[in-house]
């Protein structure tokens, strides 16, 4: 890794560095510190989860982009791609605000409040102590899931046991769906509106993420661009039925064996 830039972030420079193969970039001064200022920092950044203010900025921000891809997720379970019954995880998802969502657009599009999804949050740091839809950490085992999801939540990890931690929860025929940004370049800037959320420690490129997907053993990827997400296959069979049903969810797809490298220029998104 390589010094990239600094930034003053409350009255202190924080160190950016670059992999010079694969242009992945990372907040050196956030990776260096303990697991208690890491938990601060990230109760911090989630501290107004679990408040519903509907007209805060910050709730209006979240909302529309949980808004879409609950949208295409629950989608999935309506068309039957996804089963009810498999084992679900929104990975990192704070109050749980997003599984709520994909149940209530599922119970909504299916007309029945009978159907139950079997999509729980897991939370590292802040959870809502009266809430009841989490995972416990003795439940976070290795190839247990069919689905798991993480959204705005790799941009905040530290490093590759915290990354493969996440996509090693998939079974061997599971889908991983993301959403983070990945970029072609990251901008050599300081200023850059991505990183003014000090816990974005980590601004992963398309050739840092193609590499994830290629060593985790994933054969497809799609990604669907109103939500923002990619999905990531282990199974081919499973890929190659997404293609058929993705005709029945709005918004344009993109299809390839290898990780969809979607955003070649600015801005990203």
């Amino acid at each position: 890794m390589v010094p990239y830039f600094e930034k003053k972030h409350r009255n202190k420079n924080e160190l950016f560095i670059k992999c010079p193969t694969c242009g992945l970039v990372i907040n050196s001064t956030y990776y260096n510190m303990s697991a208690e200022e890491l938990a601060s920092a990230n109760n911090i950044h989630k501290s107004n989860q679990g408040e519903i203010n509907t007209e805060s900025s910050s709730w209006k921000s979240r909302l529309s982009r949980l808004a879409p891809q609950a949208d295409l997720i629950s989608q999935l379970y309506c068309c039957d791609f996804f089963q009810t019954d498999m084992k679900a995880v929104d990975y990192g998802g704070g109050d749980g605000l997003f599984a709520e969502l994909v149940q209530e657009k599922y119970t909504e599009k299916m007309q029945t409040s009978d159907a139950k999804l079997s999509l729980k949050t897991y939370e590292q740091y802040l959870r809502i102590p009266e809430k009841s839809c989490y995972y416990d950490d003795n439940e976070m085992i290795e190839k247990s899931f069919d689905i798991a999801i993480c959204s705005a939540v790799l941009e905040h990890m530290i490093g590759r046991k915290d990354v493969d931690r996440f996509f090693n929860l998939v079974k061997d025929d599971g889908i991983a769906v993301i959403h983070t940004l990945i970029c072609e370049s990251v901008p050599q800037d300081p200023d850059w509106f991505y990183i003014s959320i000090p816990t974005h420690c980590t601004i992963w490129t398309n050739e840092s993420m193609s590499r994830i997907f290629k060593q985790h053993g994933f054969v497809g990827c799609a990604y669907h661009l109103p939500s923002k997400m990619w999905l990531f296959f282990k199974d081919k069979e499973k890929y190659n039925r997404c293609k058929d049903i993705s005709t029945q969810i709005s918004g344009k797809w993109t299809f390839s064996d290898n990780f969809v490298d979607y955003w070649k220029v600015t801005p990203y998104h």
